[in-house]
């Protein structure tokens, strides 16, 4: 199975998120969500879902991260994000 790895970039206030994902080290963007303020890491998450699956056909228990970018705070406080691809669809 293919790891592959992504970051998310954005924030609630404007509602809008690039998802970017990892190709031999370097970044490409593949989905943006745009102004979805009340639940638009949430779309970006199952997007990751839905591509993971289809794609690699991952399993629903498979264990996914990302690194969540918010433009404007300190590059060592992004966190890194675990979750089921199960919680989002």
């Amino acid at each position: 199975m293919k790891k592959v790895d992504f970051i998310i970039s954005g924030c609630r206030e404007t509602g809008d998120y690039t998802i970017q994902v990892a190709h031999d080290g370097l970044y490409t963007t593949v989905h943006e969500v745009i102004g979805n303020k009340r639940a638009g890491l949430k779309e970006s998450r199952k997007w990751i879902g839905e591509y993971l699956v289809s794609k690699y056909e991952y399993p629903l228990d498979k264990l996914i991260s990302h690194k969540c970018i918010k433009p404007g705070r300190n590059e060592n406080k992004n966190p890194i994000h675990k979750w089921e691809l199960n919680q989002y669809l």
